[in-house]
């Protein structure tokens, strides 16, 4: 029997999902991890992050009336 998940108990853990990662609860109900590397998926998740981070920092700035000129 497989394992399962700690986020969605009711739910087998992905076989991707070992707990190796930080934070690694076995939380993929879509089933992503299994068709694309977790290396590649850990670096989009960083850079869409920080791409919300500057977009943030840019709506601040203009609802602010700072201007570039």
């Amino acid at each position: 029997m497989q394992q399962k998940s700690q986020s969605v108990p009711f739910l087998d853990r992905p076989a991707a999902l070992d707990g190796t990662m930080v934070g690694d609860v076995g939380f993929d109900p879509l089933g992503i991890s299994s068709g694309i590397p977790m290396a590649w998926l850990r670096e989009s998740e960083l850079k869409h992050g920080r791409v919300c981070m500057l977009a943030t920092v840019g709506y601040i700035a203009v609802d602010m009336g700072i201007r570039v000129r």
